[in-house]
């Protein structure tokens, strides 16, 4: 999503282009505080112009999609990775659970 100082309307309304081509308009602070659909114009949105009020967006644009996710920590430390130190682990819990100790 991006957005220049060339894709703002006059009356405040911020056109943005996604990837896909497509156009959102994000609503004037007017619209938005009445959660009315903007419809914007050269001199501001309709409701606005209407109601004789400036049009203004001072809102900040929120991101959407998913958030990253977190990695996983492995399951075995790094510091036990290597196959020698593996082998001896695997060989005590071995020993230990024939034997008894």
């Amino acid at each position: 999503m991006t957005a220049d100082p060339s894709q703002c309307t006059s009356g405040g309304s911020l056109l943005l282009s996604h990837r896909k081509g497509k156009k959102t308009v994000v609503a004037c602070d007017q619209c938005h505080r009445h959660k009315l659909k903007c419809s914007p114009r050269s001199q501001g949105c309709a409701r606005c112009h209407r109601l004789g009020i400036q049009c203004t967006s001072s809102r900040p644009i929120k991101r959407r999609g998913r958030r990253p996710t977190r990695q996983m920590p492995p399951l075995i430390p790094p510091q036990l990775s290597e196959p020698s130190l593996m082998h001896l682990i695997i060989l005590y819990w071995t020993v230990f659970a024939i034997c008894g100790f």
